[in-house]
């Protein structure tokens, strides 16, 4: 009796794991239009944290070393955002509080917050234009001479 309902079970399971059927959906490019993402002419919500999705569904291996250096650099960017407020609770406890250097400290923190986000976003757009040539590919052929350059 335990070795029907075994069988039994094993067979529906197979049934149910066999139901689940794969959608292919084809991939649309990115494009940047003011500070905005758009997807299939729709805004990305999240910023460039929104386009994870499409870039890493891609599956290129130079696209998704984009992003993750992106992620990266963003969470060096929050961790000198907090360096301030560090400055302050560490020194809360003294009786003297040297304005200078927390200006100081706080100058430092927002420049390396500047580099961190210009960085991350070379990043997040050497993605994107990646994933942009792979999905449109050539669109075109060209008749006669051709000058390519990009900036």
């Amino acid at each position: 009796m335990k070795i029907a309902f075994l069988f039994v079970f094993i067979l529906a399971a197979g049934f149910a794991c066999s139901a689940q059927k794969f959608k292919t959906i084809e991939l649309k490019p990115i494009v940047k239009q003011g500070g905005a993402y758009l997807y299939d002419l729709k805004r990305v919500h999240g910023g460039a944290y929104g386009l994870q999705i499409p870039l890493q569904s891609l599956d290129d291996n130079e696209v998704n070393r984009y992003y993750k250096s992106f992620r990266t650099w963003k969470t060096v960017g929050a961790v000198f955002s907090l360096i301030p407020a560090v400055y302050i609770i560490s020194n809360s406890r003294s009786q003297t509080f040297d304005q200078n250097e927390f200006w100081i400290t706080f100058g430092a923190s927002m420049a390396g917050i500047l580099v961190t986000e210009i960085v991350a976003n070379m990043r997040i757009k050497k993605g994107v234009d990646r994933y942009n040539s792979l999905v449109i590919g050539v669109s075109g052929q060209v008749v006669g001479p051709a000058l390519t350059y990009r900036f």
